[in-house]
């Protein structure tokens, strides 16, 4: 006989639709963020160069100071958002020639490596980070969703090539 003070067990609930689109919306969004990983690490592999850096407010009139950064290089444009005030300084410190040296995940956050000839690397941490063509329209940053990476390992290594013939007609260091 089971002790009257002891609760009873609780069915786990049925495995319906809610938890089925849960598990496919994870593994749609783990598969952007591979896609996404692989292209960047490709682009850094292949030193492809930074031709322009900015930085801007996420919302204009945000309580945070929370902005986002973007990079120009050869075909499309790295679009960092949710970056803390150092790193959106850091970023539009940078000199002379650069490239990008190497990108992955830190936890939840994602991180972009700088290197340039005359400074330190630049390491930036951001929440999302975006990979656009640059034959895109521009999107607000608040419209990031999965689908807005267009850039996929073919076209990071064809991004690499272009870097390596920008670089070779910049005389960077390489």
């Amino acid at each position: 006989m089971r002790h009257p003070l002891r609760a009873r067990r609780v069915a786990a609930p049925p495995a319906g639709p809610a938890r089925f689109w849960r598990r496919l919306e994870r593994r749609a969004v783990a598969g952007y963020d591979r896609q996404l990983l692989t292209a960047l690490r490709h682009a850094a592999a292949g030193r492809v160069p930074v031709l322009a850096a900015r930085a801007a407010a996420a919302r204009p009139g945000a309580p945070t100071a929370l902005g986002v950064v973007e990079l120009s290089v050869p075909g499309a444009r790295v679009q960092m958002i949710a970056v803390a005030p150092a790193g959106q300084r850091a970023v539009t410190e940078i000199t002379g020639s650069a490239w990008l040296a190497g990108a992955g995940r830190y936890g939840r956050l994602w991180w972009v490596a700088i290197a340039s000839g005359h400074r330190h690397d630049v390491v930036v941490l951001a929440r999302q980070v975006r990979l656009i063509d640059a034959g895109a329209k521009p999107t607000p940053p608040a419209a990031s969703d999965p689908g807005s990476c267009s850039l996929g390992p073919r076209r990071a290594t064809t991004l690499a090539r272009q870097g390596a013939a920008a670089r070779a007609s910049r005389r960077l260091p390489g």
